[in-house]
């Protein structure tokens, strides 16, 4: 059907793959994942697309080309952002746990 390329509807199955239901009126709701890998963001409309992402206590990276790019998002309480490099399409993005000190690359294709 037409309706599933509209952002509303597919943003509905995001917040259902992510396990929890789309609800401004539960913020406390969280999803599991620690770490998020979106392919295809639209650098045009991206804050108020992942907004919903945001008030869950995430933070994000934004690839810095192009008009559909590489999104990582990941738990600000969970992980500090030591930084990002955009190269031929890939996002990398190294974060630090804050609980271990651990690093972890996360890399975006």
């Amino acid at each position: 059907p037409r309706r599933v390329h509209e952002w509303e509807d597919r943003k509905a199955l995001l917040c259902s793959l992510l396990g929890s239901p789309l609800s401004d009126s539960n913020p406390a709701s969280c999803f599991g994942s620690d770490v998020i890998c979106i392919q295809e963001a639209n650098a045009d409309t991206f804050d108020s697309d992942f907004n919903f992402l945001r008030a869950r206590g995430y933070g994000s990276v934004l690839y810095s080309k192009h008009r559909f790019r590489p999104a990582t998002f990941y738990r600000t309480n969970s992980f500090r952002l030591c930084s990002e490099v955009c190269k031929d399409r890939v996002l990398v993005v190294l974060l630090q746990h804050i609980a271990t000190q651990r690093l972890l690359a996360v890399i975006n294709v």
